[in-house]
């Protein structure tokens, strides 16, 4: 009984993992891109200056949801 809680448990909680997974991915390169192309589309910039503030960008974000999901644990 106990063995059967405890693999529906690891179930559960790898299925958390990859939804999470899932969403950082899907907001890393598709919702945040939005804030450098607005910049640049204000700004009259080119598309290397979007590429180089997306690319400045990812390790932040990335530290950032690091620490967001860290700190829920």
């Amino acid at each position: 009984m106990k063995k059967r809680s405890s693999e529906k448990s690891e179930l559960t909680e790898l299925t958390v993992s990859m939804v999470l997974s899932v969403l950082f991915f899907t907001a890393v390169f598709w919702i945040f891109p939005v804030i450098p192309i607005v910049i640049v589309l204000m700004s009259g910039l080119s598309f290397t200056v979007f590429l180089t503030l997306w690319l400045i960008g990812l390790p932040f974000t990335g530290l950032a949801f690091y620490y967001i999901f860290k700190a829920r644990r």
